[in-house]
């Protein structure tokens, strides 16, 4: 039974985390280049269409799932080691992500979407929006290590430990 749990879990964290990995990448290709392209007319575009919903909604919600199912990943293959320091070192990783994303990010899309001409000159809003998009291209190569270099490879050595399958070239 442990190791289905283990099985499943596996499978289940690597999806979240594939969506949460997908919905920044989208972010980073398509929406912030929108952002910052015609500042400060292309903030107005961004500002009203995300009336209804916006991403920040999707990653509220995906962001504290992916770590629930990190966190469940990690009680149920705690006696594995290998995989255990891996996944401890992405949960580590996924903290200070997301600390940087809360303290750095979220400041700046206030600035840029919220507040606006009406608080800020259009060189202001220029900079912001330039140290915004480099501040997420760290922030996406730190979510790339965590994602394909601590948790898939430990989430697949775990997978094969459970018996679902032989992966060539992973050792427990």
């Amino acid at each position: 039974m442990r190791y289905r749990a283990v099985l499943w879990l596996a499978v289940i964290h690597i999806c979240l985390l594939m969506m949460y990995v997908g919905g920044a990448v989208f972010e980073t290709f398509v929406n912030f280049p929108n952002w910052v392209r015609d500042v400060p007319s292309s903030l107005e575009a961004a500002r009203d269409y995300f009336v209804v919903r916006n991403p920040g909604h999707f990653f509220q919600t995906i962001f504290p799932l992916t770590i629930l199912s990190l966190i469940a990943l990690l009680a149920v293959a705690w006696r594995f080691k290998r995989q255990r320091n891996l996944l401890l070192a992405a949960l580590a990783l996924m903290a200070a992500v997301e600390a940087g994303t809360i303290s750095l990010m979220y400041p700046k899309i206030d600035v840029l979407l919220r507040e606006g001409t009406a608080s800020h000159s259009v060189e202001e809003l220029r900079k912001t929006g330039e140290s915004f998009v480099q501040f997420n291209y760290v922030r996406m190569a730190l979510v790339f290590l965590l994602s394909f270099g601590l948790v898939v490879p430990a989430a697949t050595a775990l997978i094969q430990l459970s018996g679902a399958g032989n992966v060539p070239g992973v050792k427990t």
